[in-house]
């Protein structure tokens, strides 16, 4: 009997990794014997260098950059043992979650330290750049992250601007003459969860600013002043992917990455499908069982959980999902999971709840060992 734990990670409270050992611990209590594969994944934000470093010979490079509002921190970034390439999560140096809720400003957040980690590991001699984006405090179009690989973003009198949101509609000139020759021999490949384009009512100014403290007139200049710099840089590298899908990621930088640093945007999912051979090890497991902090049936597309599902669904292996928070369930059952089941018993303040993760998840899968082990015995 092998059950497969494969966690998004529970954003604010569990990663993928101690998720998935709260789970693999509780099954072990009333499955004697049973064998559990775990495999902490991510859909390419929150938790992607701790996923991947799992999955292949690495080894973690820190380096100290600027923070989303300029702050220095220290950030890792993973480099392989077996071949030039290496790994950046954007949010361990750009992320929302380096910042207090009264700290949250898109208008003056940079992705400037990203874009310092892409540089030092093309500079290490990767020629492989793997970007996690997702968990974004930043709503600037990769500017940031541009001007780490020495793009110059010029307003009308030629004076360089910082590389934040505020100034991303001053931009009347970009002078790509600096940028790093060796950034033409990378292949860097963005890895996101969502489709949305760059603009529109479901760009990364409309969708995804507010929650990162835009105002409503914040969010409206935001979205004057992407278009502005898809226009520049447009006319000036040829490269208009603003329609793209995931160009809307993480603040834009699914754009910027595209447009300046021409990566290929790539499902995290997919990605973390093939990194760890999660084909073959769901064909020989019993049950899959996975999770997240939220689950509904609209955010479906790209998530970690759903793409899970998918290979599930294809090998004939049944699959549960435990979740802080559900919507939809009927839906989600009709997607094919067997059950989706809330961590909660019962009512409970999202504060608590979050505090409470790991005892709230081991309870919900000692709680749901009848489900579990009819689920297992139907696959054999």
């Amino acid at each position: 009997m092998n059950i497969l734990v494969a966690c998004n990670p529970f954003k604010g409270s569990l990663t993928s990794v101690e998720a998935g050992r709260i789970i693999a611990r509780a099954l072990k209590q009333f499955i004697p014997g049973v064998s559990v594969d775990q495999a902490p994944i991510s859909d390419g934000g929150d938790g992607a260098l701790d996923c991947l470093a799992a999955a292949a010979p690495s080894r973690r490079v820190r380096k100290t950059v600027p923070g989303p509002l300029g702050q220095p921190l220290s950030a890792e970034y993973l480099v392989f043992r077996d071949r030039p390439a290496a790994v950046v999560e954007m949010a361990r140096a750009s992320g929302l979650a380096l910042l207090t809720r009264a700290q949250r400003n898109p208008m003056k957040a940079t992705t400037l330290g990203t874009g310092m980690l892409i540089r030092a590991a093309i500079e290490r001699g990767c020629r492989e750049v793997i970007v996690g984006i997702g968990g974004s405090a930043t709503t600037e179009g990769g500017m940031g992250a541009a001007a780490a690989l020495g793009y110059r973003f010029l307003d009308a009198r030629g004076r360089e601007l910082f590389p934040n949101g505020e100034n991303m509609a001053r931009v009347r000139r970009l002078d790509a003459s600096g940028v790093l020759p060796a950034l033409a021999q990378t292949r860097i490949i963005a890895a996101c969860d969502v489709t949305n384009p760059l603009l529109g009512p479901k760009g990364a100014a409309a969708m995804y600013a507010p929650q990162k403290g835009a105002t409503p007139a914040q969010v409206a200049a935001l979205e004057k002043g992407l278009k502005q710099l898809a226009d520049i840089a447009a006319q000036t590298l040829g490269r208009d992917p603003r329609n793209a899908s995931g160009a809307g990621a993480a603040g834009g930088l699914g754009f910027g990455l595209m447009a300046f640093l021409n990566a290929e945007l790539v499902s995290g999912i997919d990605m973390m499908i093939r990194a760890t051979g999660l084909e073959e090890r769901m064909r020989n497991a019993s049950l899959l069982i996975t999770g997240e902090g939220r689950m509904d049936a609209q955010s479906a597309h790209g998530k970690a959980p759903f793409g899970l599902l998918k290979l599930a669904n294809k090998s004939r292996v049944p699959a549960i999902a435990f979740c802080g928070a559900v919507q939809g369930e009927k839906e989600l059952l009709k997607a094919g999971f067997k059950a989706v089941i809330p961590i909660p018993p019962g009512p409970i303040s999202l504060e608590d709840a979050m505090a409470q993760a790991g005892p709230l998840l081991s309870r919900a899968v000692i709680r749901s060992a009848g489900l579990i082990k009819i689920c297992v015995e139907s696959r054999a």
